[in-house]
């Protein structure tokens, strides 16, 4: 468990850390992978995502004429703007089934919203330390450096190879910073280097409730062979050979 840990400023500019270090005594540490709009369930729609270099995320690209999103979703990072994408994605949806909106979008004062930065480089020049990427499975910044050095350069590669976005989180915490040093690895832009598939479930889901209820020997069609009647009648044992009821003895 953690005791204690050490503090000390973080130069974005020079990807360096710079003054005194503050060393305090504690007894947890409260982790995040940063701020990541949502896209699994437009990406699901076969939306794909595309990458905005000022908020340094990934947001839905083009939606069809019956998809629309809103607020942190789309990459609004204000309480005002979520709130005027909401009522123009409310506009559209209500064209969509031949309505017509009534009044105009609300508007808010913004002085109090805050949007926030993007973060500079994950791990200082001068750091010593190992800088984790994915904190379920222990993916440091060392790892992907590795991958790349080995020649696992794709996003589904480097996925693999590393484990990176492959906890019980798939990602959600990881990825982009995954996506992010590999892109900086391959000495590409972000946007060309693309995401990871986003499949369902968005929550993971147990396998007990994907099964279903206890049916037994039910759960499939039975298939006999045209010998079934012989086979039994003369003591004949079935096992489940593939497909087929087969005697065991």
């Amino acid at each position: 468990h953690a005791k204690s840990c050490t503090l000390s400023h973080y130069d974005a500019t020079s990807a360096t850390v710079q003054g005194e270090k503050c060393r305090l005594t504690i007894d947890l540490v409260a982790m995040s992978g940063g701020w990541t709009p949502t896209v699994h369930l437009s990406s699901h729609r076969n939306v794909k995502p595309i990458y905005r270099r000022d908020i340094a995320c990934f947001v839905p690209g083009a939606f069809d004429r019956a998809q629309f999103g809103a607020g942190s979703m789309v990459g609004e990072q204000t309480w005002a703007g979520a709130i005027q994408s909401g009522w123009l994605a409310g506009a559209q949806a209500a064209g969509v089934v031949g309505l017509q909106e009534s009044g105009q979008a609300p508007s808010f004062d913004d002085a109090t919203s805050m949007a926030f930065v993007p973060a500079g480089p994950l791990r200082g020049a001068n750091s010593k330390g190992k800088a984790f990427i994915d904190f379920q499975n222990d993916v440091t910044v060392s790892d992907i450096e590795l991958a790349h050095r080995e020649g696992y350069q794709s996003v589904e590669h480097l996925k693999r190879y590393t484990t990176s976005g492959m906890g019980t989180d798939q990602g959600k915490t990881s990825n982009l910073n995954a996506l992010t040093l590999m892109a900086a690895q391959r000495e590409m832009d972000i946007s060309a280097v693309g995401t990871t598939t986003f499949r369902p479930p968005y929550t993971p889901a147990s396998l007990g409730a994907l099964a279903g209820r206890n049916v037994g020997p039910h759960f499939q069609p039975e298939r006999r062979t045209s010998m079934h009647g012989w086979h039994l009648a003369h003591g004949g044992v079935k096992m489940e050979a593939g497909l087929w009821l087969r005697p065991l003895w």
